[in-house]
């Protein structure tokens, strides 16, 4: 599970990485959502995704109105400028949108094809959303420190988090037959984007300002994730690029390998931020 440390808001200081963690792992949790509604959808493993779904929703709602206006319980101030505060705007927008089909489905116990429709409509609009405020609050940090190449490790590895919940979302609507060929050619993207994320991590990229890993703890949590990347996750969800229609079961070798993919992801984006 993903878990953000709530810390304290100082009445002179604001720190803004805690902030930008807390905005990504809200992009993070919107996809974690969307995989667990396609996975109820796809009657696979329901019961479990449920309930993962419904602590998810449980927190949403709070954590985005504390982005957007304070909460010092999660460490979060209010949006620090126009720009972050439109963000949100964007993001409230495909949440009030989306989130009725989350809560009918719960309600139901089983999400309906107009449920997926309307959950796949705003599911990308809502990560990038966040991602943008993530972004955002980089650069407000990148302008109170000296911290620069740090910050943008912190952001990539979120970001990494981020697209490995995305690309099961993608591959279990190709799974459903939502718009099967454009989720398909998204998902071969997103693909590409990870692999990226993982070399820049693992090598450093000076057009990044991204310098490599720094520790071994962080070497070794790279490396676990790479293998979990390579030998599971990514030969599960490259079926779906073949174009051969997919059963439902393949969902569920998929979402287990996923699990493990967001663990590791989880401790490295930790391991980052803790420095």
């Amino acid at each position: 599970m993903l878990v953000v440390l709530a810390r304290p808001v100082g009445a002179q200081s604001v720190d803004f990485t805690h902030v930008m963690s807390v905005a990504g792992s809200q992009a993070t949790a919107s996809q974690i959502m969307a995989r667990d509604a396609l996975l109820v959808a796809l009657d696979v493993d329901r019961e479990a995704r449920l309930a993962s779904l419904e602590r998810w929703n449980g927190t949403f709602d709070r954590t985005l109105a504390g982005l957007r206006n304070g909460d010092d319980t999660l460490g979060l101030p209010a949006a620090a400028t126009p720009e972050i505060e439109a963000g949100l705007d964007v993001a409230q927008a495909h949440w009030q949108s989306s989130a009725p089909a989350f809560r009918a489905g719960l309600a139901a116990g089983s999400i309906s094809a107009d449920q997926v429709d309307t959950i796949a409509a705003h599911s990308t609009g809502l990560m990038q959303a966040f991602e943008e405020v993530a972004r955002r609050y980089a650069e407000e940090s990148h302008r109170n420190r000296l911290t620069s190449m740090l910050v943008n490790a912190q952001l990539q590895a979120l970001h990494g988090t981020v697209l490995s919940q995305h690309m099961a979302a993608e591959y279990l609507l190709v799974v459903y037959g939502h718009e099967a060929d454009v989720s398909r050619a998204r998902l071969q993207g997103s693909i590409a984007r990870f692999d990226d994320v993982l070399s820049n991590l693992s090598n450093g990229n000076l057009d990044l300002r991204l310098l490599p890993p720094p520790n071994d703890a962080i070497r070794s949590e790279l490396r676990r994730a790479r293998r979990v990347w390579e030998d599971e996750f990514r030969p599960s969800i490259r079926r779906a690029l073949d174009g051969d229609p997919l059963p439902p079961e393949a969902a569920g070798d998929m979402a287990a390998a996923n699990d493990r993919l967001l663990e590791h992801m989880n401790s490295l984006t930790s391991l980052y931020v803790g420095l």
